[in-house]
C-alpha cells in the first residue's frame, strides 16, 4: 500500500552578510532609541556589527576586517561555550539567526551593555578608536562578552518581571559568570572592597533596583550572594552545576524573591538569614570574630545607646561551626542598653554537635569590654523564652556572657548591669562571666 510521505520543513535561519546595514533599536515607553550598524564580520557563533560612523574611521585606517576577525575569534572560544552552557544549547536569538550579535561602538558610560534591543539578541561593546586599536586587543573584552551575554540570556529565557527588583541578582549572576571564565577565584577583586566599604558595614541593602555607583555594593555583594547560593546547592563552588537552573524558570509573573525560591527550593527569608549568617561567621575584621544577632541590632558598639525600645521578634537561627552570640535586644553590647523590653521566642540551633558555644541572652548575648570601658544594661526586662538545640548552650534571661570588669562594677566607665528583671520559670538571669580569676556571677535585683 502507498503510504503518505511525511516531509519535515525547517524554517531557514536568518543570515547576514558582511556589508549588511541594519537599524537596531529599543523602545522605552513611547520613545524609540537606536542607530544604524553595518555587519563587518561573521563568526561561527556570532555576527559582528559596527556603528556606521565608527566604521568609516576603521575603513580609512584599513582595520575593519582585522577587528571583526579579532572579535569573532574571541567570542567563538570560551565565552560562547560558557553562554551555551547557561542556556543548555538553546541560545535565544530573537532574529532567528541562532547567533549573538556583537555591536561595536563608542559608549560613554560603560564598557559594555545589554540594551534590550528589539528583534535581535545583541550586546554593545565599547570599542577603541581606529587610531588606537591594535590586533588582539578585543581579547580584553572576553569578560564583557559573558557578562552582557548573561544579561541577555536571563531576560530572554526567564522574561523576569520588570518591576520585580531583579537588578541586584542580575548583576550578581553576570559577575559570577564572568569570574567563572577567569577561573572562579575572584582574580579581578570584586570581593576585596566589601569588608572596607562604609556603606555596606552601615547596613546598605544587598537588594537594589537602582544602581548606587559603588562596585562593592552593586557588584561585590550580589556576586558574594550568588557564590553562596552555588556553594549551598552544589555542596562546593561548582558554578555550572547550579547556574543553568537560573535560566529554566518562567519569571514573568514572579518577584525576584519568588524566583529565587523557585530556583533554590528555599524560602527567601531563610536564604537571606542563612547568607548573612555565613557572612558574619566568616568576618575577621570586626571586633567580634563570631556572628552576633539581636532583635534590635547585632552589635551595639561602645558609643551606641539603645533606649526605650521593645522587641517581640521571634529569632530562629541555624548556625554552622562557630561560636555565636544572640540576644533579644543585641547580640553583643559594648555600649548602653536601657529601659528596654524583649519578649520574643529566641531559638538557636547549632548543627555541629557540642563543639561550639551558643551564647543566648534575653537582652544581650554578650556584654563586652572595650579598653577600660564596658557595656551597660540597666532597667531592662525579658519576658520571652530561650532555647538552644545542639552546641554548648550558655543562656541567661539578661545576658549569657559578660566580662568581669563589667559584672564587678555597679557604676562608672567599667559598665554595669542593674535593675533588670526576668520571667519566672525561664532559668537563670545570667549565663556566665568571662574572667581569669575566680568570682561570683551576680546581677543587682
Amino acid at each position: 500500500d502507498d503510504q503518505p510521505m511525511l516531509t519535515a520543513v525547517q524554517a531557514a535561519a536568518t543570515t547576514y552578510q558582511v556589508g549588511k546595514k541594519k537599524y537596531i533599536y529599543r523602545t522605552n515607553g513611547h520613545d524609540t532609541y537606536g542607530k544604524t550598524y553595518v555587519c563587518i564580520g561573521v563568526g561561527e557563533h556570532c555576527y559582528v556589527w559596527m556603528d556606521e560612523t565608527l566604521k568609516a574611521d576603521y575603513d580609512t585606517a584599513g582595520k575593519t576586517a582585522l577587528i571583526a576577525a579579532d572579535m569573532a575569534a574571541v567570542y567563538d572560544g570560551q565565552p560562547y561555550r560558557i553562554l551555551n552552557q547557561l542556556c543548555a544549547g538553546d541560545f535565544p536569538a530573537q532574529d532567528g539567526s541562532g547567533k549573538l550579535s556583537i555591536l561595536l561602538e563608542s559608549l560613554s558610560s560603560a564598557s559594555g551593555m545589554y540594551m534590550y534591543d528589539e528583534g535581535i539578541t545583541a550586546i554593545h561593546i565599547n570599542t577603541p578608536s581606529a587610531s588606537s586599536y591594535v590586533s588582539g586587543e578585543m581579547s580584553k573584552r572576553n569578560g564583557l562578552l559573558v557578562h552582557e551575554g548573561q544579561h541577555a540570556i536571563l531576560w530572554l529565557k526567564t522574561g523576569f518581571m520588570s518591576t520585580g527588583r531583579y537588578s541586584w541578582l542580575n548583576e550578581g549572576l553576570a559577575v559570577a559568570v564572568m569570574d567563572y571564565l577567569w577561573g572562579g577565584t575572584d582574580s579581578s577583586g570584586w570581593l576585596n572592597g566589601i569588608g572596607s566599604n562604609t556603606a555596606i558595614r552601615s547596613g546598605a541593602s544587598l537588594i537594589y533596583e537602582n544602581y548606587r555607583d559603588d562596585n562593592a555594593q552593586d557588584y561585590g555583594m550580589p556576586y558574594l550572594f550568588v557564590r553562596y547560593v552555588i556553594d549551598r546547592m552544589a555542596g562546593s563552588y561548582q558554578p555550572m552545576k547550579v547556574l543553568p537552573k537560573f535560566y529554566t524558570i518562567d519569571a514573568s509573573s514572579l518577584s525576584c524573591e519568588q524566583y529565587l525560591e523557585k530556583v533554590t527550593g528555599v524560602s527567601f527569608k531563610d536564604l537571606m538569614a542563612d547568607f548573612y549568617t555565613a557572612v558574619a561567621a566568616g568576618e575577621s575584621s570586626s571586633s567580634m570574630s563570631h556572628p552576633a544577632f539581636g532583635g534590635i541590632v547585632g552589635e551595639n558598639e561602645v558609643a551606641g545607646t539603645i533606649s526605650g525600645c521593645s522587641s517581640g521578634v521571634n529569632i530562629s537561627i541555624s548556625l554552622t561551626a562557630t561560636d555565636s552570640y544572640v540576644g533579644g535586644i543585641a547580640g553583643v553590647n559594648i555600649g548602653t542598653i536601657e529601659k528596654c523590653v524583649a519578649g520574643g521566642n529566641l531559638s538557636v540551633t547549632q548543627a555541629n554537635g557540642n563543639s561550639y558555644q551558643v551564647y543566648l541572652g534575653g537582652i544581650a548575648g554578650r556584654i563586652e569590654q572595650f579598653g577600660n570601658m564596658g557595656g551597660y544594661v540597666k532597667q531592662c526586662a525579658f519576658t520571652g523564652t530561650l532555647r538552644v538545640t545542639g552546641g554548648t548552650a550558655v543562656t541567661g534571661q539578661i545576658y549569657a556572657q559578660v566580662n568581669a570588669n563589667v559584672l564587678n562594677s555597679a557604676i562608672g566607665l567599667n559598665g554595669h548591669v542593674s535593675d533588670c528583671y526576668g520571667k519566672n520559670g525561664q532559668g537563670a538571669m545570667n549565663g556566665k562571666m568571662r574572667r581569669k580569676s575566680p568570682g561570683t556571677d551576680t546581677v543587682t535585683r
